[in-house]
């Protein structure tokens, strides 16, 4: 995938999921399938971060990893933060 470990290529790779989740609850109809549970697209999210870091961290790219875990923690703080009615279970 990567040839270079720096934190600031973690954060905009660890980024992407998070962004494609926020603009399809937010801007299409597929948030309607998960209306019960609106942050659905956002576990994924965070799933497919948690497989992103398992593979930086097996290549030896422990600063990229650490920057998916940075751009994954701040996801985490915004959605609490502007969310209304967080219901995950």
């Amino acid at each position: 995938m990567m040839k270079k470990n720096h934190l600031f290529a973690g954060i905009i790779v660890g980024a992407i999921a998070p962004i494609i989740a926020c603009l399809f609850a937010e801007h299409t109809v597929l948030h309607e399938r998960f209306a019960d549970k609106p942050l659905t697209l956002y576990m994924i999210a965070g799933t497919v971060n948690l497989l992103l870091l398992r593979y930086f961290y097996k290549k030896d790219a422990s600063q990229t990893a650490g920057g998916v875990i940075a751009i994954t923690f701040m996801g985490i703080i915004l959605l609490l933060v502007f969310k209304e009615n967080i219901t995950i279970f």
